[in-house]
């Protein structure tokens, strides 16, 4: 009788403090906001007012870590030669790689902290324009794409819904540089510096994992 009970209760007996490993699951999201771009793009006559912006993430995530990889993208326009004269519309995207890490939970939301590294690409349409500057010939301007690395970090809330449903809303910091042309008097001068953006993203995500 001893060995019959040994055999069936076998099967459920586990080491005592054992945990209950967690799967690892998967999913997507759709992302939509807006971006704040660097107000010392005004100095390059962009317009920098908050900008509608959109994107998507595909996410992988277990216990209290979540990674994924996030396409966001908004779009400003540049004015060229005199303020008014001349302008293109500029498309800022961004593809990155993030890991978040949860760091509480409240009336079932997630706190998460954020960070990313990716790229960013400036896309100019028209790609070339062309103004005249008073009593001058007319000058052509190629606005060629630009590639930089980027940097990020934020705060992010995530609750889930029924079923497979969840929404979410973040903050995020993305640091970048650029090279920059500047008149000083008579000379023209380039230099490197450092710009950065914030967002602001409504997400809908479907996932493997449940509530």
């Amino acid at each position: 009788m001893a060995a019959a009970l040994l055999c069936l209760t076998a099967g459920v007996v586990r080491p005592a403090g054992a945990a209950t490993e967690e799967p690892i699951w998967f999913g997507a999201a759709f992302l939509a906001g807006s971006t704040l771009i660097d107000p010392r793009f005004s100095d390059f006559q962009w317009d920098v007012e908050p900008r509608a912006a959109w994107g998507g993430e595909l996410l992988a995530g277990r216990g209290p870590w979540v990674s994924g990889l996030r396409l966001w993208r908004a779009t400003s326009t540049q004015s060229i030669g005199q303020p008014g004269a001349e302008s293109a519309d500029v498309a800022l995207t961004t593809a990155e790689v993030f890991g978040q890490r949860r760091i509480a939970r409240f009336l079932g939301t997630e706190i998460l902290t954020t960070a990313s590294v990716g790229g960013l690409w400036l896309g100019y349409r028209p790609d070339q324009v062309t103004f005249t500057p008073s009593g001058s010939t007319p000058i052509v301007v190629d606005l060629d794409p630009i590639r930089e690395w980027t940097a990020g970090a934020g705060l992010a809330l995530r609750r889930p819904w029924a079923g497979p449903w969840s929404t979410s809303f973040s903050v995020d910091y993305q640091a970048f540089g650029l090279d920059t042309t500047h008149r000083n008097g008579n000379q023209i001068e380039t230099n490197r510096e450092s710009f950065g953006d914030w967002s602001a993203r409504l997400g809908l995500a479907w996932s493997s994992r449940r509530p």
